[in-house]
């Protein structure tokens, strides 16, 4: 609401703004420049469906705060799973608070509580403490890994195998 708010205001003196990386389309910006993160999304759920193939159980979906980018990435995940994956359902929802410290301490709470979930759908940051959670609980080779971002991070995850490279939706990061 208050980017939303800042955003009006300076577009109130005929100034032009343009959205990067996540779209504000209440604030009056003047263009999106972006990723389709609902496309994201559902690409990430397809291609977990199909790295997993018939095998049932559950995904671990992590998220952070409430960013618009990260929704959408969400929704588009849900809608393709219900929809092409009846298999699979999302079991929770972990919050990364965009940090991979938090995300390796939440992960492995996760799975000392439920058990090894059969994917987890990152869409956020804190990719390293997941990969890291999931080779510390011997889930790294079981577990199909799917975030975005393709960064350093991240990099290093697909090159060790930690991060499945079938299928993470990845966008470049500046």
């Amino acid at each position: 609401m208050m980017i939303n708010r800042a955003i009006r205001n300076v577009t109130a003196r005929q100034t032009p703004v343009v959205s990067l990386t996540t779209d504000l389309p209440m604030s009056g910006r003047a263009a999106f420049v972006g990723s389709d993160q609902t496309s994201a999304g559902a690409t990430a759920a397809y291609l977990m469906g199909r790295a997993l193939g018939e095998r049932q159980g559950k995904i671990l979906l992590v998220y952070s705060a409430p960013y618009r980018a990260q929704e959408e990435r969400e929704l588009g995940f849900r809608r393709v799973l219900r929809a092409e994956f009846g298999q699979l359902e999302i079991d929770d929802r972990v919050n990364s608070n965009d940090d991979s410290e938090h995300s390796y301490r939440h992960v492995m709470k996760y799975v000392e509580d439920h058990g090894a979930p059969a994917g987890v759908y990152n869409t956020v940051g804190g990719n390293l403490g997941i990969g890291k959670a999931l080779r510390d609980s011997g889930l790294d080779k079981s577990v199909v890994f799917a975030g975005h971002e393709l960064n350093v991070n991240s990099k290093l995850l697909l090159e060790g195998g930690e991060m499945d490279r079938r299928v993470t939706a990845f966008e470049r990061m500046a």
